[in-house]
């Protein structure tokens, strides 16, 4: 049954949904020296070809979850995708980076949180 995350990611402007990113011509070899340095191996559930695009530094740790023009790089499927979704959301209805996991929060949780914040 859809929920707010899923009703959040169908309600992003075209621009800013999920599409794999294009690697450019004659860049394959930087891209492929980004990888390395990131520890990672290519996967469908995250724009790897995105980040490395919008200049993120290559991380063993978090990537972020937007890249150039607030473009989504996680895919719709990716298991922490809502997660993102609550963060954009909490912040405009409140103007604080909330963050799930600090709140202990689930995603059903979650979207109780955000329709109480609404209700306020």
């Amino acid at each position: 049954m859809p929920d707010i995350f899923d009703s959040w990611l169908g309600n992003l402007p075209k621009e800013r949904q999920f599409s794999p990113s294009k690697l450019p011509e004659g860049s394959s070899g930087a891209f492929s020296e980004w990888m390395s340095k990131s520890g990672r191996k290519p996967e469908p559930s995250y724009d790897y070809v995105g980040a490395f695009l919008a200049g993120i530094p290559p991380s063993e740790g978090h990537l972020p979850s937007f890249g150039v023009g607030g473009k989504l790089l996680k895919n719709p499927k990716h298991p922490t995708v809502w997660k993102t979704g609550f963060v954009e959301m909490a912040y405009a209805l409140t103007g604080k980076w909330l963050d799930p996991d600090e709140l202990d929060l689930d995603r059903q949780t979650a979207g109780k949180f955000l329709e109480n914040l609404v209700k306020r």
